[in-house]
């Protein structure tokens, strides 16, 4: 097997000109700071220029430090879900879902990026299936949910919910254990 090859903060901090790391001397010594600054210059420009492009309006699009930014999404798969509940969230059947804290959609809530009553796309696989608007978000544990929590999320049961639970990783602890956000919306 080859050498592996990082970029660390050896290349990062380096003072020659010579790089042999992954990045290819774009990180590499005080050049990877004005690269880094370039870089981000460039990327804001480039998505002020793609909105521009489209006409997007904050009619139907999130704000983000001022500037226009696409809807949130919540994100499904079929892995995690089972063929059965992806079939219900492509019927719009599915009306609530459970994240942890560190998932995309709740920190947009948490931090106020999104709240009740804003769109959001429902995205399954990768293909957008609708939008839904917010309805709220609040904290709970397995033993908390009842079967019509089971069921807006898609699931026939309590133990079919929690097998959806273990398949998006939630398996290194009882799942009992854990705290969930529990997040509802209608579709639109």
């Amino acid at each position: 097997m080859g050498r592996k090859r990082t970029c660390s903060s050896r290349c990062h901090e380096a003072h020659g000109t010579r790089c042999k790391c992954v990045c290819q001397g774009f990180y590499h010594g005080s050049a990877g700071a004005v690269n880094r600054e370039a870089l981000h210059q460039t990327t804001e420009e480039e998505v002020k220029g793609i909105l521009e492009q489209h006409s997007l309006h904050r009619a139907d699009k999130a704000t983000v430090g001022g500037s226009l930014m696409p809807n949130e999404e919540i994100r499904f798969t079929t892995r995690v879900l089972g063929p059965a509940a992806a079939y219900k969230l492509e019927q719009r059947q599915v009306t609530q879902t459970l994240r942890a804290e560190s998932g995309s959609i709740t920190n947009a809530i948490i931090n106020g990026r999104v709240s009740a009553g804003d769109r959001l796309e429902v995205v399954l696989d990768g293909i957008v299936l609708g939008t839904v608007e917010l309805v709220s978000m609040d904290v709970v544990i397995l033993d908390g949910l009842t079967i019509d929590d089971a069921r807006r999320g898609g699931f026939d049961s309590i133990s079919e919910l929690a097998l959806a639970l273990k398949r998006a990783g939630y398996r290194f602890q009882p799942i009992e254990n854990y705290t969930f956000y529990r997040i509802q919306f209608t579709w639109i």
